[in-house]
């Protein structure tokens, strides 16, 4: 799992890709319209590259809840949505390492 938060003009842009160890379908979206909450999460709905159309919450602790709100026909990339903690190791933003 992979995600990417940039600052935009207008708030945040968020990018993420998550790929399964037993498979190579990827699971990939991006959003440049997110909210901000007071908790200092980031909210967003996407359509990933599948056809499928989810929401998510980026939480400040590095947590992730990608959640499919509308299915694509034949495609089971589903299995990649769900809660993921994302790891700083690889991180270009210095605030992080």
């Amino acid at each position: 799992m992979a995600v990417s938060v940039t600052r935009t003009t207008k708030g945040y842009a968020v990018a993420f890709w998550n790929l399964m160890p037993d498979s190579q379908e990827m699971l990939q979206a991006e959003s440049d319209e997110t909210r901000i909450m007071t908790d200092g999460s980031l909210t967003f709905t996407f359509t990933d590259g599948w056809g499928n159309e989810g929401r998510a919450r980026l939480w400040p602790d590095r947590r992730i809840d990608l959640i499919q709100t509308k299915i694509a026909p034949a495609n089971q990339i589903g299995r990649n949505y769900g809660s993921f903690t994302v790891s700083t190791e690889q991180c270009s933003a210095s605030e992080f390492n």
